[in-house]
């Protein structure tokens, strides 16, 4: 019976021959997905701040200050973007997130 219990132990999770390819565990995936990350973060600070300087009244200004609390807000978006597309950064950018949201008006 002991001898039973020791092989039920070492008995493999998976009840089929073929193993479930895991993403999160590739270095290919990973790879993949810090540059579609990379692309997709990138991509928005761009379009944002283009958006923001072409709409925005600020930008035709002298208030420095203004301009760069802009910037800094875009590149704060596009860095939790990044993160978030890191498994390992997750909880991170889960946590970066509602900072964002509740900071004050630029």
């Amino acid at each position: 019976m002991a001898r039973r219990l020791v092989e039920w132990h070492v008995r493999p999770l998976e009840l089929t021959a073929v193993k479930t390819p895991s993403i999160s565990s590739s270095t290919t995936g990973q790879a993949l997905s810090v540059k579609v990350g990379s692309a997709v973060a990138v991509t928005a600070f761009a379009v944002f701040l283009a958006h923001d300087v072409f709409t925005n009244p600020l930008w035709q200004g002298q208030d420095y200050m203004r301009m760069a609390e802009v910037v800094l807000r875009y590149f704060m978006m596009a860095v939790t973007l990044l993160v978030m597309t890191v498994p390992e950064g997750l909880p991170y950018g889960r946590n970066v997130e509602p900072c964002i949201e509740h900071a004050p008006n630029a």
